[in-house]
């Protein structure tokens, strides 16, 4: 399973999976629990274009489904692992 960091500023580390910013707080929403529409508001979205990126972070990340990509950013280690909702 592929590793997710991302550092915004500095780029991605060395082995791991580069992404956008708007995938990032995407990904972090998804994290929190939010509900695809909710995400696409908060993010300023349609749900088409949410869902779109969505699909990107699962590429990019190699994870089939977005249960197995809560799943892969769960286990990396910082911070934001004791989520508040």
């Amino acid at each position: 399973m592929p590793t997710l960091a991302v550092s915004v500023e500095t780029g991605a580390e060395e082995g791991a999976v580069p992404l956008d910013v708007i995938l990032v707080d995407l990904s972090d929403l998804l994290l929190r629990g939010r509900e695809m529409q909710e995400v696409a508001n908060g993010l300023g979205l349609t749900l088409e274009t949410a869902r779109f990126h969505t699909k990107r972070v699962l590429s990019k990340t190699g994870t089939r489904r977005q249960t197995e990509l809560m799943r892969l950013m769960l286990s990396l280690p910082g911070p934001d692992n004791n989520l508040p909702v």
